[in-house]
């Protein structure tokens, strides 16, 4: 019934809930469902104390709890309830909260070009088309690359089968099926990058024709940016979002760019194409 990605955050909130309970010498009885006394209450101790991203999973996490349990969750519409989803989003404390994004600029792709070795090293060429196609395609890294190894979604995940757009001569762009998205489900959606002129030596399908040929011996299954990696038991390694993003903090620190996270991908490249 629940996707797998939000069942560590949701038995967090079923675990802060009893825990604040027993803090408060709540009964059992008035435990499950949740009173409208109560809940105010404990969402309005998680958002002083753990900030408003958190406190919004939380809710979250006890709406899942009383629907598997068989339990109405009848807070949809309470004033009060609602009125706490409004502290949530505009409230919190600022040292709760995250601080913002900095945009990946040009310079941070340029870095990357100058000092991977991008002539032979498939680890180092699959680095660099990530960064490409995240900065371009405007992507969600998380679309592009997995977690970790032991990913156990596979099947949501882009394959290394692709193909270009119809003008193939001329390399205009390129585009893959993702086969699922939190909106669509199943149904997935179809990427699309187009090629732009003054993408010079950070060009988005110069990088990908260079990927998917060092690493042509790749199956077809495998992950889209997976590379080749003879010490592997299969020969070959998916391209795991830790990773990448340690050797491009490595890159850009010796070249005296800040640090940013998957998301300033999407934040640069946004900026970027509006300019």
């Amino acid at each position: 019934m629940w996707a797998q990605s939000p069942h560590s955050t949701y038995g967090v909130a079923l675990i802060d809930w009893i825990a604040w309970c027993d803090a408060n010498a709540i009964p059992e009885d008035d435990r499950l469902p949740i009173s409208c006394e109560h809940l105010p209450m404990f969402v309005a101790s998680k958002i002083s104390h753990d900030g408003a991203s958190h406190a919004r999973n939380i809710m979250l996490g006890l709406r899942a709890w009383h629907i598997a349990q068989g339990f109405d969750w009848p807070f949809g519409e309470d004033p009060l309830v609602l009125g706490l989803k409004h502290a949530i989003s505009s409230n919190a404390l600022p040292s709760t909260t995250h601080p913002l994004c900095p945009p990946v600029l040009i310079a941070h792709l340029e870095a990357l070009c100058l000092n991977l070795e991008l002539l032979s090293n498939p680890f180092d060429i699959a680095v660099f088309t990530v960064a490409c196609c995240a900065f371009w395609g405007i992507s969600c890294l998380g679309k592009l690359v997995i977690s970790s190894p032991s990913d156990h979604e596979p099947e949501k995940r882009c394959s290394f089968s692709w193909d270009y757009l119809p003008d193939k001569t001329t390399l205009s762009g390129a585009h893959w099926h993702i086969p699922w998205t939190k909106t669509t489900q199943h149904h997935g959606a179809m990427m699309i990058l187009t090629n732009l002129a003054d993408m010079a030596d950070c060009s988005l399908v110069k990088a990908l024709e260079h990927h998917f040929s060092c690493s042509s011996t790749l199956p077809t299954t495998s992950n889209l940016f997976a590379f080749s990696n003879p010490l592997s038991p299969t020969s070959w390694s998916p391209m795991t979002n830790p990773i990448f993003l340690t050797c491009c903090h490595s890159i850009w620190k010796n070249a005296g760019l800040g640090d940013c996270s998957g998301h300033s991908f999407r934040i640069g490249g946004t900026t970027e194409l509006l300019m």
